[in-house]
């Protein structure tokens, strides 16, 4: 097979591919053995001659059509791999030549390709990253946040149970006259508010005080968890034993040791430790990200809504399959990032957007510095695959070790520039790019809620405004009627 490309004035790319009689032969004869499996009458599998099979298939030239087309889209993602190109929409065929057994089989394709770009400059960034120091703020939130899993309870005396509160309870409960399994228990504690219990049970419970004992009938329609009971109404027998309330556990050396520690000065010690290798491994992947960023700015030309496209699909693809391997719907996600699809749409693309200006800043990075990607590099790609050889076999089948080397070249662009880029630690109380962003984000979200809330309050007194005034024309009006009625019963 020969192979070559040329680039066309519009920046696309033609590749032309020449197949010798020795190679269509091979295809010829692999698509007439598909064909002598099938059932021939008058001969068994596989030993009907040629010409019985063009005659019983609808003659040479339509099979012959049918192996040029198979050939090629058998040959075609090869040779665009070979060339180390990736088309960014599907590329065009010429029209295929006849296919015969004695002369060069030709064709050709085209179609659009990543652009080159050129930046404003090729050099490591200097970029300012926060620190991996642990705060004592930081250490006291974990401090915190261990307490809360290590309360204490006290007893309440003197008053009512009220919402929220936190009450031992001995009860039973039945229905139709036969217990409800998980509605009987001695010294229960149930926290109110949670669900834990019926709200109508609970409902009961509220106004109750230590010692108290009650016997009351409670609706359960409408709560789907207890609709195995089949009743709607539950007859209960409860004693309130006691009122408890949550008690955060003093911070001190106690403390320290239910958690492992000699003492709380050890224990924020080895918390410091703890955040502090946290953050070391995370710096790393925020360096990338914010050279990505950064390098992504650096982009002069305006890049063509082709690639714009190409990558948005390709993100969106990737997006749904990461989605679907978690079990998640779309609709689900909206759902719990609280967004609508039209937010999620202008969010994705413009992230898409970013992203096709970084790939391509890595490219020119790597093209700037020299940076290749070896057949070395390559095998090391697969050597995680449990078959290297027949997972890289299988790739290079499916026309697809130009994505592989692409994606160990940008890598190798990132690494160069992580390298050589400086970094300064963020000023107490200074913040990075994103998070200014975010925090504006905000501020015009409540500003926006703050407008509408005032133009409906507005809009609200002005119709109250309207309504007052029309009602004081209809009095005013009232009055004068009165007022000539009066007269004229004045004058007789």
């Amino acid at each position: 097979m020969k192979v070559t490309k040329t680039q066309k004035d519009d920046g696309s790319i033609e590749i032309s591919v020449v197949l010798e009689p020795s190679e269509t032969k091979k295809h010829i004869d692999a698509y007439y053995k598909k064909l002598n499996k099938k059932r021939i009458p008058g001969f068994r599998p596989g030993k009907a001659p040629r010409t019985v099979l063009d005659n019983f298939f609808g003659g040479k030239d339509a099979i012959y059509t049918e192996i040029a087309t198979d050939m090629v889209n058998d040959v075609a993602p090869r040779a665009i791999d070979e060339q180390d190109i990736q088309f960014i929409e599907n590329p065009k065929f010429e029209p295929l030549p006849k296919l015969t057994d004695a002369d060069n089989f030709n064709f050709t394709l085209s179609g659009p390709v990543k652009p080159a770009v050129e930046l404003t400059s090729y050099d490591a960034p200097t970029l300012k990253i926060p620190s991996t120091k642990a705060t004592d703020e930081e250490i006291q939130a974990q401090i915190d946040m261990f307490s809360s899993y290590y309360y204490d309870f006290e007893e309440i005396a003197g008053r009512a149970v009220k919402e929220h509160d936190f009450v031992v309870l001995d009860f039973e409960c039945t229905a139709n006259g036969e217990e409800v399994p998980g509605l009987k228990d001695d010294e229960r504690l149930v926290e109110l508010g949670t669900q834990a219990m019926p709200k109508n049970f609970e409902k009961e419970i509220i106004g109750m005080k230590s010692g108290d004992k009650k016997e009351f009938d409670f609706s359960i329609k409408g709560e789907e968890e207890y609709a195995f009971i089949g009743a709607d109404t539950i007859h209960a027998k409860v004693a309130l034993m006691a009122i408890k309330e949550k008690k955060a556990p003093k911070i001190d050396d106690e403390f320290a040791k239910r958690l492992g520690a000699e003492s709380l000065d050890k224990l924020k010690e080895t918390l410091r430790s703890t955040i502090e290798k946290e953050k070391e491994g995370q710096i790393e992947d925020l360096k990338e990200r914010l050279i990505h960023e950064e390098i992504g700015k650096r982009v002069k030309d305006k890049i063509n809504r082709k690639f714009l496209d190409y990558t948005h699909g390709v993100s969106l693809y990737d997006f749904y399959n990461n989605l679907q391997s978690q079990g998640m719907t779309f609709d689900q996600l909206l759902a719990s990032e609280g967004i609508s699809k039209e937010e999620f749409d202008k969010d994705f693309k413009e992230q898409s957007s970013e992203l096709a200006h970084q790939s391509l800043a890595l490219d020119a990075i790597a093209a700037k510095h020299g940076i290749t990607v070896t057949d070395e590099d390559v095998d090391k790609e697969f050597l995680a695959a449990q078959d290297p050889e027949g997972t890289k076999q299988k790739w290079i089948e499916l026309g697809r070790m130009s994505e592989i080397r692409e994606a160990i070249l940008r890598k190798k662009a990132s690494e160069w520039l992580k390298e050589n880029a400086k970094f300064e630690e963020l000023k107490p109380g200074e913040k990075l790019d994103d998070e200014k962003k975010e925090d504006k984000e905000k501020d015009d979200k409540k500003k926006a809620t703050k407008a509408k809330s005032s133009k409906t309050e507005s809009k609200s007194k002005s119709d109250k405004s309207k309504s007052t005034k029309a009602t004081t024309k209809t009095t005013s009006t009232a009055k004068t009627t009165n007022t000539t009625k009066s007269k004229k019963d004045s004058d007789k």
